[in-house]
């Protein structure tokens, strides 16, 4: 098991709290905000140090929010059972760039943790120039690094479970703008749980903009409601003419040259 670091560790240490401590924890960062503004009314948010501490409670809420979202689709992965299928879709044409994320990873981390006892499938959805590995961008160019070092640890690990288990990530040309994963259960189908990611757009060093997790919607579909659709769109995907591999020489960080 990979031991988290820095803030990694913390954010790995409040997704482990129980659920029924987020409301607690949402209301001390409420209390605390209103609590500012009520001790100055006209805060000035650039000027004043109580604006500082706004800014920071903001974000420690977000934080919060996206841990939160994060340790429930951790806590359903690691309780999957031995055979489950864990397919996720990635997209990465709606932005140059996708932004890293520290919380992000917990989820990543929790899918390396059961590689060899779990089936895994993930879709890259790329443009047309960036599927083509001569012509295009290398994946580490514009995907983020926490992406980055999961794909690469994952292909890593495919030779150990590909005899008893699907460790795969393969790249398509894009056609669905969105980011989902679907974890099945054996015996589970049509139905299963369901993660449909909400994206947002923030700014770079340098005012580009790049794309990042805003939250994500989970869904308990035991009755196969809803879940077979997005089992469509994934096998759609996986049986496109152009799907190739992700292979680990895209992901490599390039070698300096000898002087």
């Amino acid at each position: 098991m990979v031991r988290p670091k820095g803030l990694r560790s913390v954010l790995h240490a409040v997704s482990t709290l129980p659920s029924a401590l987020f409301p607690l924890v949402y209301a001390i960062l409420g209390g605390s905000i209103i609590a500012v503004v009520q001790h100055n009314a006209s805060l000035n948010l650039v000027n004043t140090y109580e604006g500082l501490q706004i800014a920071l409670l903001a974000v420690l809420a977000v934080i919060v929010y996206l841990v939160r979202e994060f340790a429930a689709g951790r806590r359903i992965v690691e309780s999957a059972q031995p055979g489950a299928w864990i397919r996720v879709v990635n997209s990465f044409v709606e932005s140059d760039a996708s932004a890293d994320d520290q919380a992000q990873g917990i989820w990543l981390d929790s899918i390396l943790d059961r590689l060899g006892t779990v089936h895994y499938h993930r879709i890259v959805q790329l443009t047309e120039q960036d599927l083509d590995k001569t012509s295009g961008r290398s994946l580490r160019e514009f995907v983020a690094p926490n992406y980055i070092a999961h794909y690469r640890r994952t292909l890593m690990a495919q030779p150990a479970s590909h005899s008893l288990f699907v460790t795969r990530i393969d790249a398509v040309p894009a056609r669905y703008p969105m980011t989902f994963a679907i974890i099945q259960n054996p015996g589970e189908p049509p139905g299963g749980v369901l993660l449909v990611q909400i994206s947002q757009y923030v700014q770079q060093a340098g005012g580009s903009t790049a794309l990042s997790m805003a939250g994500s919607f989970l869904i308990r579909d035991p009755d196969g409601q809803l879940v077979p659709h997005f089992v469509s769109l994934f096998t759609s995907l996986a049986n496109s003419s152009r799907l190739r591999a992700v292979t680990l020489d895209e992901l490599q960080v390039p070698a300096l040259p000898s002087s």
